[in-house]
């Protein structure tokens, strides 16, 4: 069974009682630049003040941007990991 959806309300969700349940799988995938394996957060994304055209991602391991050219072989190259030990083997 895969279960998908957004949470709603922290603490009343059940999918998020079920992802709190599981092993925690995040997609990582490697940084161009170092190959730095990390799942991407919206708060490394960065861009100048005033100029969302120039955002791109900045990694976690060295620093460098990584720009919207290089997410096609990242997300290829991508694998999911566990992130946590799960409650139920099953899940």
């Amino acid at each position: 069974m895969f279960l998908v959806s957004t949470p709603t309300i922290r603490g009343t969700s059940r999918i998020e009682r079920e992802y709190e349940a599981s092993d925690q799988r995040r997609y990582f995938v490697g940084c161009p630049h170092c190959g730095h394996a990390q799942f991407l957060v919206f708060e490394r994304l960065r861009w100048d003040k005033n100029k969302p055209e120039t955002a791109a991602y900045q990694c976690e391991g060295c620093e460098e941007r990584i720009e919207e050219r290089h997410k096609t072989a990242m997300l290829a190259g991508g694998e999911w990991r566990a992130t946590a030990s799960s409650a139920d083997p099953l899940t």
